[in-house]
C-alpha cells in the first residue's frame, strides 16, 4: 500500500445527472452521492471527518492530531454575485 489513508470528497461534476443510464435508473444527485459513498466504503476510502494521530508530539508534550474534514457543499449560480473576471486574465 502506498498510502495509510485515502479521503474522497465528490465535487459537483461527480454528482451531475447527465447520462441516459442515470435517467433510466431515475437516479438524482443524492442517489449518486449514496452510490459513491458505498463504493468508497467498499474500497476503504474515507468520506467522513476523521482525526489522524501524528507520531510527533507538541512542544508541551501533548499528543498531536490532525482533523481531515471533507466538506460537501452545493453550488447555485445565485451564490455568484461577483462581477465577471476580465477575460484577458
Amino acid at each position: 500500500r502506498k498510502f495509510a489513508r485515502v479521503f474522497f470528497v465528490p465535487g459537483n461534476h461527480e454528482l451531475w445527472v447527465r447520462t441516459p443510464s442515470d435517467r433510466k435508473r431515475q437516479i438524482d444527485s443524492l442517489g449518486k452521492l449514496a452510490l459513491l459513498e458505498d463504493i468508497c466504503a467498499q474500497e476503504g476510502i474515507d468520506t467522513r471527518p476523521q482525526r489522524l494521530r501524528l507520531r510527533s508530539t507538541a512542544a508541551d508534550g501533548s499528543k498531536r492530531g490532525l482533523w481531515i474534514v471533507p466538506l460537501l457543499s452545493w453550488h447555485s449560480p445565485c451564490f455568484d454575485t461577483e462581477p465577471e473576471i476580465d477575460p484577458r486574465w
